[in-house]
């Protein structure tokens, strides 16, 4: 995970809280095209492997608001704090995921791993043309 993803201090408050859920790995999948993109579900996997809604437990958290200049942190639910973990990891990778063609991903965070291993997963669409001209005014022989 990029560095500047996640510190040191939510690491830890993040990774406590989701071993109290019993989650064995945390799942975040998303995509995007034309100009936007979004998060399209968070879930968990627990012990015998069942996917899990995510509680709406409450963490202390350090958020970026769009147009203030310092984060500041504050009480989040998990859900959140999940999603705005994603999002700062996408924006970290400089891929364009959410223009145009879009595209897609998922956000892994495995709690089984010692250390913890989260990775990202982005599939980028691209768009081809293939191109075929034919003169329409000769004649067929």
């Amino acid at each position: 995970m990029s560095k500047n993803a996640i510190n040191k201090q939510e690491q830890e408050v993040l990774y406590t809280q989701l071993n109290l859920l019993g989650a064995r790995e945390v799942v975040v999948e998303f995509s995007g095209a034309g100009d936007s993109g979004q998060i399209d579900s968070v879930y968990y996997l627990d012990k015998n492997n069942e996917s899990q809604d995510i509680p709406n437990d409450m963490i202390a958290w350090t958020k970026q608001t769009y147009g203030e200049q310092e984060p500041t942190t504050k009480r989040t639910s998990l859900q959140d704090v999940i999603e705005d973990l994603c999002y700062r990891a996408l924006d970290g990778t400089g891929l364009d995921w959410s223009n145009n063609e879009g595209g897609q991903g998922n956000l892994r965070i495995d709690l089984r791993e010692s250390p913890v291993k989260t990775t990202l997963h982005v599939g980028i669409n691209e768009m081809t043309t293939e191109d075929h001209v034919f003169d329409l005014d000769e004649e067929e022989e």
